[in-house]
């Protein structure tokens, strides 16, 4: 979704989209802003960040686990690859 965002917000970068398209997406009103101008709140790096320690401090290594919290465990995910 972001591609399609990005094609139609900055023509020539991202997925190359027709107007037809967009006004197809538009009649299903596809949110163009993406999640962080209408969905969850955007969780800071220091936020994570305290989080993670706060996840060592219970558990008491930092090697979060999916099914005790898939947002941080994603967080850690995208940091190491």
């Amino acid at each position: 979704c972001q591609n399609v965002r990005t094609g139609r917000n900055k023509p020539g970068i991202g997925m190359k989209i027709t107007d037809e398209r967009i006004k197809a997406l538009d009649e299903i009103c596809f949110p163009w802003g993406g999640l962080r101008s209408s969905g969850p709140k955007v969780i800071t790096f220091e936020e994570r960040l305290d989080e993670l320690r706060n996840y060592k401090h219970r558990h008491g290594h930092m090697n979060v686990r999916w099914s005790d919290d898939i947002s941080l465990a994603a967080f850690c995910s995208k940091l190491r690859f």
